[in-house]
């Protein structure tokens, strides 16, 4: 399974950025999506921004990425472990 992380520009060092999402701060390559600027949004693979996204869009995920882990606490207490 692949996995892309939204996150926020917070600084631009060339063709690499540091950005953040929850708390924490990543170096980011943004080769792929030159125009990007502090504080814009962009979404993560392998390190590597692949797109711009809009602030609605990264709030939509968070708020889905907050139930996933709200429903995955419930049902298995964080463990992915079942005895038995």
């Amino acid at each position: 399974m692949c996995l892309a992380v939204p996150m926020q520009i917070l600084q631009i060092k060339g063709k690499k950025a540091i950005a953040t999402a929850n708390n924490v701060e990543k170096e980011i390559d943004i080769s792929l999506v030159p125009e990007v600027k502090k504080g814009d949004y962009v979404i993560v693979h392998a390190g590597s921004a692949i797109q711009k996204a809009c602030p609605m869009f990264v709030e939509q995920t968070k708020e889905a990425w907050d139930l996933i882990n709200r429903v995955w606490d419930k049902t298995s207490g964080g463990c992915c472990h079942k005895d038995g």
